[in-house]
């Protein structure tokens, strides 16, 4: 029953991570958001597509496709049908407002990544 139970709680949080994308990013936010510090950072916006919320605990976010975790999530969930936004300002701080990358993105444009531990 135990490995039953495994399985299905595998493939459910498998089936909802599919739903979660990049869904914008803003490389030079001059003025657009302010963190705490009141500083514009840079930053990455993700959304879950699905009916059902998602833990992104051990989830990761990278610009280096040779380090998919460079920085992961804490035990956060996303809504479902909501986004979340994360600051990509390289202050490698988490919050109860607010979640920081310990990476920046470079205004020249990068590849972003997001990473399922589940799938590693």
């Amino acid at each position: 029953m135990r490995a039953l139970l495994l399985v299905f709680c595998t493939l459910y949080s498998s089936i909802f991570a599919q739903n979660l994308s990049i869904n914008e990013m803003m490389s030079k936010n001059n003025e657009t958001i302010f963190d705490v510090d009141n500083e514009s950072s840079d930053w990455i916006e993700l959304y879950n597509s699905s009916d059902q919320p998602v833990n992104l605990l051990d989830f990761g976010l990278s610009d280096e496709e040779e380090n998919l975790f460079k920085w992961v999530f804490p035990d956060v969930s996303i809504l479902a049908n909501s986004t979340i936004l994360i600051f990509a300002s390289g202050k490698n701080y988490i919050s109860n407002s607010e979640l920081h990358t310990n990476f920046k993105i470079t205004a020249q444009g990068e590849e972003l990544y997001l990473s399922n531990p589940e799938v590693f």
